[in-house]
């Protein structure tokens, strides 16, 4: 009998805190730019307390295409998840932030296809893109949690690959 091992990296809840999506007047058809990748960012918070919960804001953004980007957005998205990793091992801690960030992308490219099959162009379907690419823009939060006079303290980072 397999016993069932929980997965490393588990998605709690995520949901969609700003969406803005604008089709184009001045697209020209064929003169797409569309798989040009989007901006994208996201901070990373986590509570010292609980080491393997950890909170992504997540943004993606297309706009000022001119003719070649058939629709412009702005997709916010906010998810937990929990991670049962070592925390003090940044390679993995990485290797954690850019999966998830991963999950958050192909939510975010899931969305915007299915918004987008009921506008006056085509379905618009992000890029895919690299992992590491997506760490590019990603602050990392820890937030220490004090017991005494409830206050709090910050120390921030960035994502390596």
């Amino acid at each position: 009998m397999m016993t069932k091992q929980k997965p490393a990296l588990r998605l709690e809840q995520y949901f969609l805190s700003e969406v803005s999506v604008k089709a184009n007047p001045d697209y020209e058809f064929g003169a797409s730019d569309g798989c040009r990748p989007p901006s994208i960012s996201a901070d990373v918070k986590y509570d010292e307390g609980d080491k393997l919960l950890f909170a992504v804001d997540f943004h993606a953004a297309n706009s000022d295409g001119g003719k070649s980007v058939p629709y412009e957005f702005n997709i916010s998205m906010f998810a937990t998840f929990r991670a049962d990793i070592d925390i003090n091992d940044k390679k993995l801690f990485a290797v954690t932030i850019r999966n998830s960030m991963s999950i958050l992308y192909g939510a975010a490219r899931d969305f915007l296809l299915t918004v987008t099959a009921r506008g006056p162009w085509a379905g618009y379907m992000l890029p895919t893109v690299e992992p590491k690419d997506l760490l590019k823009s990603v602050s990392i939060t820890k937030v220490e949690n004090k017991t005494e006079g409830n206050t709090a303290s910050h120390k921030t980072a960035h994502a390596s690959s």
